[in-house]
């Protein structure tokens, strides 16, 4: 298992250079990725952007909106958030949350915090969303992703998402507001780089695991792809059907 980390803040060159690492980089490792986007709203590959973002406070407030390859709900990012990618060998049997989050919820055990896995994809404190988390399978490998809200703006996020009446209501709760909890709320004075520390002991066992180091033939390309894939509106915004979107 490698670890990479991302030289950017941008959503959709960190979304390419995932990609990029999924796709290019020698597939006889395993890789673990930690990176956080400014603002931003991350939609599933199957999402609409209208039904689940509102536009107008996204633009009003310049917040961008990206497709993430894997599937699942959209989800909001700022510097408060970390972000979290496992790539190794697999297929869809491989995508286990059980599998993949025991070091997120190891790490939040160091801080005191008693997290669980609830429902499909998602970590809870207390019944409280901290980790939306989705999968990507191809060509015999796996990507595994995961968010960490640690302290994410919440007013910003319950402005721009607009998640359904129904999807609040499956979860009990009448607001995002209500929906959701950052871990320095739990563990007071919790820093994201205090808890992307610990969470990179529980991956490796270790504080100085081996890690890749990015060419600039390797950042030429993940640009180039951010350019042709991430930062295009026929992408991002464009109209899903039950087919799903070419990749």
């Amino acid at each position: 298992m490698i670890l990479l980390r991302s030289p950017f803040t941008d959503a959709a060159l960190n979304l390419a250079l995932e990609e990029y690492a999924f796709s290019e980089l020698d597939p006889k490792y395993g890789y673990f990725m930690l990176w956080q986007n400014e603002k931003a709203v991350i939609i599933g590959k199957h999402q609409n952007a209208r039904d689940e973002v509102d536009l107008t406070y996204a633009a009003e407030h310049g917040i961008p909106v990206v497709r993430r390859l894997s599937g699942g709900g959209a989800v909001y990012h700022d510097l408060g958030n970390l972000n979290f990618t496992f790539i190794e060998d697999g297929d869809d049997s491989c995508l286990s949350m059980e599998r993949f989050t025991k070091p997120l919820l190891a790490a939040c055990r160091t801080f005191g915090i008693r997290a669980e896995i609830a429902g499909i994809n998602d970590v809870t404190v207390g019944g409280r969303k901290f980790s939306g988390n989705a999968g990507y399978q191809r060509d015999g490998r796996i990507l595994h992703h995961g968010t960490v809200l640690i302290a994410t703006d919440i007013e910003t996020m319950a402005g721009v998402l607009t998640p359904s009446d129904a999807k609040l209501r499956s979860n009990g709760v009448g607001s995002v507001r209500e929906r959701v909890v950052n871990l320095s709320d739990c563990s007071p004075g919790l820093t994201v780089a205090a808890f992307a520390r610990e969470l990179g002991r529980q991956v490796f066992g270790t504080d100085k695991p081996a890690g890749h180091r990015w060419s600039r033939k390797d950042l030429g390309r993940i640009r180039k792809l951010s350019r042709e894939r991430y930062e295009t509106l026929e992408w991002n915004q464009q109209e899903v059907t039950n087919e799903k979107l070419s990749g």
